[in-house]
């Protein structure tokens, strides 16, 4: 393909900055990382890039949340070791992101690229922009927000899993999916936004290491090392940049913007196809 009028290693880093920041966002990376290339006639760099790009994203949340997922882990070897969630709340919010990453392990396993495949068309992503959109709005007007991510329990994270599992249609937004699902059910938006953002850590983990394991497969963009490399430090930069503004802007703000942009981007690209 055309790489465009852009040189390679800007593709990268724009590419890069996309991921990052609609990554975290409720506003599907996946709808920009395939309709700005596409539009732009650029550069495929492949599944090595995809990776590349995960992993910088992955990097931006180990980062942010170092304490927690520091605290995850121990409370991780502890309910390993002792089988039990009582005495301390942390193996309890393990158990809740293992339950969790559930379906999003076996959609992502026996579905992704045939999803992905069917859903992939600028007119299909622009529909799911406009219907998740509206759907979050309706969460946020009817969520009670009163509640913390510790009081879900085990049927709540899962039904939160279902909805991030529903993301592998590009254009849904795992984090949109995850925090209308944690909105419906009554948590605060700062609080579903961090609950999205934990549970993002073994999704985005696994994201990455499924494309590796297909790597194979798909050979192009092996040498193009420079777009790659750009593409994943700028994603783990605006990524930590990204999170830190989110969740400060939820203590007092509205998703409302963000579905603004959604229903807005998605009915600007129904027009550009018809």
């Amino acid at each position: 393909m055309d790489g465009g009028p852009l040189p390679e290693w800007a593709q990268g880093l724009i590419l890069g900055l996309l991921q990052g920041f609609t990554e975290f966002l409720p506003v599907s990376s996946s709808a920009h990382l395939v309709v700005l290339p596409a539009l732009g006639q650029w550069t495929y760099f492949g599944k090595i890039f995809d990776v590349a790009l995960h992993c910088g994203t992955l990097a931006a949340l180990l980062v942010y949340f170092r304490a927690e997922v520091a605290r995850l882990l121990r409370a991780f070897l502890d309910l390993v070791r002792h089988r039990a969630v009582e005495g301390d709340p942390y193996r309890y919010l393990v158990l809740l992101l293992l339950l969790g990453s559930i379906p999003v392990a076996v959609v992502g396993w026996l579905v992704e690229e045939k999803v992905e495949e069917l859903f992939n068309g600028i007119g299909a992503i622009a529909t799911m922009l406009i219907v998740f959109g509206v759907a979050l709005r309706r969460a946020e007007v009817r969520g009670a927000h009163e509640r913390t991510l510790w009081t879900l329990s085990w049927r709540e994270a899962l039904a939160v899993g279902a909805a991030q599992a529903l993301a592998v249609m590009p254009g849904v937004s795992r984090s949109g999916a995850t925090m209308t699902a944690g909105l419906l059910l009554g948590l605060t938006r700062e609080e579903a936004a961090r609950f999205s953002f934990l549970l993002s850590l073994p999704a985005i983990a696994g994201a990455a290491l499924l494309k590796a394991t297909r790597l194979a497969s798909d050979p192009a963009g092996t040498s193009l090392w420079v777009p790659t490399l750009l593409g994943m430090l700028a994603a783990a930069v605006s990524g930590f940049l990204c999170i830190h503004y989110l969740l400060g802007f939820l203590r007092t703000g509205s998703f409302l913007p963000f579905v603004i942009y959604r229903v807005v981007l998605g009915l600007g690209l129904l027009l550009f196809l018809w």
